[in-house]
């Protein structure tokens, strides 16, 4: 059976921090060569703090603090070996599609979605049919494992590869 796995974060730091301690646990498990691993860790660093910095839930200004706090829904992430490549998928709530950046030379963020483009061998979103939300996905090249070839491929809880 090909590895898979999924996890369910919260919108907050603390998902962050736990995608990238799950991730790392994952990958140590998994025959993946060393030097993916970190390129793999980033990328899911990257697409996992993108979700929860930009579709976490607001208030809006002047909105009424009684009504408690505003719907958070958390994001998750899912990891799928194939025979030579790592896919890479973190869901979200928030329908706005990513957009690469093109930050100034001082600028302090924006460069995520550029790691994740020069560490992939391709990366995109896709919308799913429940209409809610995306998935921003990422491949990353683990070079072919002739035990891998053979097995189940079942993606059926995976986003297909199309922008």
């Amino acid at each position: 059976m090909t590895p898979s796995t999924r996890y369910r974060l919260e919108l907050a730091s603390t998902g962050i921090r736990h995608a990238r301690h799950e991730a790392a646990h994952a990958l140590g498990q998994w025959p993946i060569p060393a030097a993916v691993k970190d390129d793999a860790l980033l990328v899911i660093d990257e697409l996992v703090t993108n979700a929860v910095r930009h579709a976490r839930p607001w208030r809006s200004p002047g909105q009424d603090e009684s009504a408690g706090p505003p719907q958070a829904h958390g994001c998750s992430l899912v990891l799928h070996l194939t025979h030579d490549h790592l896919l890479i998928s973190v869901h979200d709530q928030d329908p706005r599609p990513p957009a690469l950046g093109k930050p100034s030379a001082v600028a302090e963020s924006g460069r995520g979605l550029l790691l994740v483009a020069g560490l992939s061998t391709a990366w995109g979103y896709t919308y799913p049919p429940s209409g809610k939300g995306k998935s921003v996905w990422a491949k990353v090249l683990i070079g072919p494992f002739p035990d891998l070839l053979a097995a189940d491929q079942n993606t059926e809880d995976l986003p297909s590869p199309t922008v």
